[in-house]
C-alpha cells in the first residue's frame, strides 16, 4: 500500500513539472535569446567618371562581395546594383570609413624600390621597370597578381610572408643582390601605403615587416583581401 502511494505521488509531481515546463519552452522557441544584428548601415557608390556599362557595375558588385567576405564582418550584408549605382547594406556597428576605403580602392598593388633614404611614404608616384628619380619614377618589383601565397604573422611572429612566382622572384632576387640596403614599399593605386627596411629574402619567399606607415586606412593586413578579389573594373566613389 505504501509503495502505491509513493508511485502516485511521483506521478503527480512529474505531471506538474511537465505542465509548468511547457510555457517556458514555448516562450524560448518564440523569442530566441539572441538575434543577428539588423541591417541598418548603408553605403551608396557611384561611378566616378559618370555613366558606365551595367556589366561593369555587376562585375564591381561581385568583386566587392568578395572583399566583404574576406573581412569576415559580423552579421550579414547585401550588395545590389540599382539605378546606375551600387548599394551596400551592412549590419549595424561596422567600421564604415574602413569598409568604404576597402570597397572604393581600385586595388592595383605593387611593391617598389623605395631607395635608401626618405621613401615617398603617402605620396602619389609613377612606377616603371627602372628607378629614375629625376622623373619621379620608381622601379616596380612585383605586383599582387604575382604573389602565389600570402601568410600574415602567426602567434609569436611579426613577419608577413609573400611567396612569389618564378618571374617576380628572379626580379626581386636581382634587386636584393644589387641593392641590398634599399627600402621596399607597398603601393596601392599609385599611393605609397607603407615601407620597410626590415625584410629577408629566401629563394622564392619575401618575409617583411612594414615598419614605416602612412595615414591610409589600408595596411598590409588587407593585402589578402585584394589578392583574392583583384582590382575593380571602374572607379567608384561614395555618394555623400
Amino acid at each position: 500500500m505504501m509503495l502505491r502511494y509513493i508511485v502516485i505521488i511521483f506521478l503527480f509531481v512529474g505531471l506538474f513539472q511537465w505542465e509548468n515546463s511547457l510555457p517556458v519552452q514555448a516562450a524560448t522557441e518564440a523569442f530566441p535569446l539572441t538575434s543577428p544584428p539588423a541591417l541598418s548601415a548603408q553605403l551608396i557608390l557611384k561611378p566616378m567618371n559618370g555613366t558606365v556599362e551595367t556589366a561593369d557595375l555587376i562585375a564591381a558588385a561581385e568583386i566587392i562581395k568578395t572583399r566583404l567576405s574576406q573581412l569576415e564582418l559580423e552579421g550579414s550584408y547585401n550588395v545590389e546594383v540599382e539605378d546606375g549605382e551600387l548599394r551596400l547594406t551592412l549590419s549595424e556597428g561596422q567600421d564604415l570609413p574602413y569598409i568604404a576605403a576597402i570597397v572604393t580602392s581600385m586595388g592595383h598593388i605593387e611593391f617598389i624600390d623605395g631607395g635608401t633614404e626618405s621613401p615617398p611614404l603617402g605620396e602619389q608616384i609613377e612606377t616603371g621597370t627602372e628607378t629614375n628619380l629625376n622623373q619621379g619614377i620608381y622601379q616596380s618589383l612585383f605586383t599582387s597578381s604575382q604573389i602565389i601565397e600570402f601568410v600574415p604573422p602567426t602567434s609569436g611572429d611579426i613577419f608577413f610572408q609573400l611567396l612569389l612566382n618564378d618571374k617576380s622572384a628572379a626580379v626581386f632576387a636581382n634587386f636584393v643582390k644589387v641593392k641590398p640596403n634599399n627600402i621596399i614599399c607597398m603601393v596601392m593605386d599609385k599611393e605609397v601605403i607603407n615601407c620597410s627596411s626590415m625584410y629577408y629574402w629566401s629563394p622564392d619567399t619575401l618575409e617583411i615587416v612594414p615598419n614605416l606607415s602612412g595615414n591610409s586606412a589600408i595596411t598590409m593586413n588587407d593585402l589578402a583581401v585584394f589578392i583574392h578579389s583583384g582590382p575593380l573594373p571602374i572607379h567608384l566613389e561614395i555618394v555623400e
